[in-house]
């Protein structure tokens, strides 16, 4: 379920996209998931969300996913005075998160049921990642 994602221009997606690619070529992790999401009541910044296995040490580093934020980013174009931020995670941390209900986890399954949720590599485990985050999305009330 990768939802279009109506706040995101072509220029970013491509800018993200080949992020993505570069970071499929790290040595030292393998990238299994990557999506462009938007959180919460916060539509000035550009996120990139990633699960790659060896971050971390793939240790629970705490009860929230680990995130970098810049005001500029090579040629991305920032949506005001934005910001892009990146949100990684590695699988052992996913799965805390999954089983314990982090809020972090919980705010990614809400931008996925609002559609601001937009896959751009996934592999099997990936995949499998996605399929808990839609389990959580369709688990929530729905918005009125």
């Amino acid at each position: 379920m990768s939802a279009t994602a109506t706040g995101l221009t072509s220029d970013q997606r491509a800018a993200l996209q080949a992020l993505v690619d570069e970071h499929r070529t790290l040595d030292d992790h393998q990238l299994l998931l990557a999506a462009w999401c938007q959180l919460g009541d916060r539509p000035d910044e550009l996120v990139l969300f990633e699960i790659a296995d060896g971050f971390g040490g793939n240790w629970v580093l705490g009860e929230e996913f680990y995130s970098l934020c810049w005001d500029r980013w090579g040629g991305l174009e920032l949506p005001g005075d934005g910001l892009f931020r990146i949100i990684l995670t590695n699988p052992v941390e996913w799965s805390a998160a999954v089983e314990r209900r982090w809020a972090s986890f919980l705010e990614l399954a809400t931008a996925l049921r609002a559609g601001q949720f937009e896959v751009l590599y996934a592999d099997p485990r990936g995949e499998r990642a996605l399929e808990q985050l839609q389990a959580e999305a369709a688990a929530q009330p729905a918005v009125a």
